[in-house]
């Protein structure tokens, strides 16, 4: 390979990761504009137990101050039994 084309493939991939960068950022720019609450989950649906720390402070737990133990349920089908598990704990909170 020639020096010039050396230099314009790192030329592109700087570029490329630039952009993934920017487009990152967007994306948890909108994330945090657009909800205050996020539940983090993967492709099946399993809610995930530590959020990826950029927007952990953006997680249902930490609005709320409830351990996320209690609020993760194994996938978001279980939603409903975590969100009673929620109520509980609040009303013990209240006593």
């Amino acid at each position: 390979m020639s020096e010039d084309a050396d230099s314009q493939n790192e030329s592109d991939i700087r570029s490329l990761w630039t952009t993934i960068a920017d487009r990152e950022a967007r994306l948890l720019a909108l994330v945090e504009a657009s909800a205050q609450i996020v539940w983090v989950i993967d492709k099946d649906g399993n809610v995930l137990g530590d959020p990826p720390l950029a927007i952990a402070h953006l997680t249902w737990s930490s609005f709320i101050g409830i351990d996320r133990v209690i609020l993760k349920p194994n996938t978001i089908d279980e939603l409903g039994s975590t969100l009673d598990a929620l109520c509980k704990e609040l009303r013990s909170r209240r006593t």
